[in-house]
């Protein structure tokens, strides 16, 4: 068997691959009411 890792890890797989860029938001932890909002 092959694990997801050894998957990740060959050439086949890495071909045209790029690593998912996620959008950073800065939220400061103190405001409760940002930190809680689930319109983001």
């Amino acid at each position: 068997r092959i694990t997801i890792a050894e998957v990740m890890e060959t050439e086949w797989f890495k071909k045209g691959y790029e690593p998912p860029s996620f959008e950073k938001t800065n939220i400061s932890l103190d405001d409760v009411d940002t930190v809680f909002d689930e319109s983001m």
